[in-house]
Parts: C-alpha cells; sequence; structure tokens
C-alpha cells in the first residue's frame, strides 16, 4: 500500500475505533416518541468494547480498506446499522453492530477524510 493511504486510512481507521469506544446516545434526527424509543433500545443494546477487540477491529478495517481502494475513493456509513466493510470487521472483533452511530457518514478521498457525524450534519475534514 502507498505511504500516504495508509496514513489517511490510519485516520479514517481510528475515528472509528473512538466511536466505538464512545458509547454517545443513538440519535436519528427525529425526536418523536417512537423515534426516541427506539433510540434509547438501540442504546440499551451496545456492548462495553475491549482493547484487544478494538486492535482486531483496527487490523480487519484496514485490510478492508486495502482491498476496496480504488480512484474514486472510499465511503463508510452507518444508517442503523455499519456498512458492509465496516460491518465485517465488527463481526471479526466480537464489536455488537449497535456500538455503530445512527446517520454517520464518511468519505476518503483524494488523500482526504471527511465525515458527517450524525443526522443531517455536514461533512468536515479530520
Amino acid at each position: 500500500m502507498q505511504t500516504e493511504n495508509k496514513v489517511v486510512f490510519e485516520k479514517a481507521v481510528n475515528w472509528w475505533c473512538e466511536k466505538l469506544r464512545g458509547n454517545a446516545p443513538h440519535s436519528n434526527g427525529d425526536n418523536s416518541l417512537p423515534s426516541v424509543m427506539a433510540c434509547i433500545m438501540a442504546d440499551r443494546g451496545t456492548k462495553p468494547v475491549t482493547d484487544e477487540q478494538i486492535a482486531i477491529f483496527k487490523e480487519e478495517l484496514m485490510k478492508e480498506l486495502e482491498a476496496n481502494q480504488d480512484n474514486f475513493g472510499i465511503s463508510l456509513e452507518c444508517d442503523y446499522g455499519p456498512c458492509r466493510m465496516l460491518d465485517a470487521a465488527a463481526q471479526k472483533a466480537g464489536i455488537n453492530v449497535l456500538n455503530f452511530p445512527f446517520k454517520t457518514g464518511m468519505q476518503i478521498r483524494d488523500g482526504k477524510v471527511r465525515v458527517s457525524d450524525g443526522y443531517a450534519q455536514p461533512y468536515i475534514e479530520i
């Protein structure tokens, strides 16, 4: 892998690891009672993530990024669950998918990592 891609991929992977450790409450941008209750139930489904799980997740997500890099970039998304690449890494690490934030997206493109951190949030470079 090219050195510049590795640095960018490491930045992206580390951001997701912090999200998995953060245990932030789920939100989908809807404040109606059914939606709030669904988010509370999702919060109750999260499980603590160990350092060992994070290490495995990092290694596996890095492999996913390396295998899927192309000239057009990579998108990593969580709507109500993680996209295929995030899910594959989480499954291998034994991380519960409810530890992922709702309505969150990441674009890895042109040597940059941009994140939309929650419902309707603008993409910002990290």
